[in-house]
């Protein structure tokens, strides 16, 4: 298996990866499985991720299947590698991997789709794909919005992202703030808006 770089070294990455399902597979199970691929699980960071992942499964049983697995050693990138063709093999549906190295999977023809965590990996997941000969074969989708993926929205290279509006997320804590000190309680959670943007959303010249 090629690995193509992707991320920054030193980044955690977390990456959900939708898998094509080919047409000589066995039916699709009543609930998806989704394969979780862990970093080194001797540093407490990663199992404790882990371990969050377990109890939300355990707390949403009826909606899907978890196969955790992970690598003992960090920069043993080839077990890491094997562990995701194992679990392409056992025909999951979907796998979310915190990456040993700065490098990630785009060689699968089953690989469908790359979720990113925020649209610099999605950059470096665009690149990865052009580098591997697969332009227009994997969708890529990241998260917040930045003025660098709007050109590959326009041109289709990524095909949405999400914007939380960051330029108002300090001004939602401030108010927040205010609010707390005015009342001397604590205000009641509040829902900050989170849009889907496509290249519908995206002007055709400038912006």
């Amino acid at each position: 298996m090629k690995l193509s770089p992707l991320f920054k070294p030193g980044c955690l990455a977390l990456v959900a990866i939708l898998l094509q399902a080919s047409c000589n597979t066995a039916p699709q199970p009543a609930k998806p499985r989704i394969a979780l691929v862990m970093k080194s699980l001797a540093n407490e960071f990663f199992k404790t991720m882990q371990d969050g992942a377990t109890a939300h499964r355990q707390a949403h049983a009826p909606e899907y299947e978890l196969i955790a697995n992970g690598i003992k050693d960090e920069l043993d990138v080839a077990r890491q590698v094997e562990i995701v063709e194992q679990m392409i093999a056992q025909q999951v549906q979907a796998i979310v991997i915190a990456p040993a190295d700065s490098k990630a999977l785009v060689a699968k023809p089953e690989l469908k789709a790359i979720l990113c965590a925020n649209d610099s990996m999605a950059l470096g997941a665009v690149a990865a794909i052009r580098a591997a000969g697969k332009a227009g074969q994997i969708r890529v989708i990241g998260f917040d919005n930045i003025q660098a993926v709007r050109q590959l929205l326009k041109d289709g290279q990524v095909l949405a992202t999400v914007d939380q509006h960051g330029d108002q997320l300090a001004v939602y804590g401030i108010e927040y703030a205010l609010e707390t000190l005015k009342n001397k309680t604590s205000p009641a959670d509040r829902e900050t808006k989170v849009d889907l943007i496509t290249a519908e959303h995206t002007p055709r010249h400038g912006g």
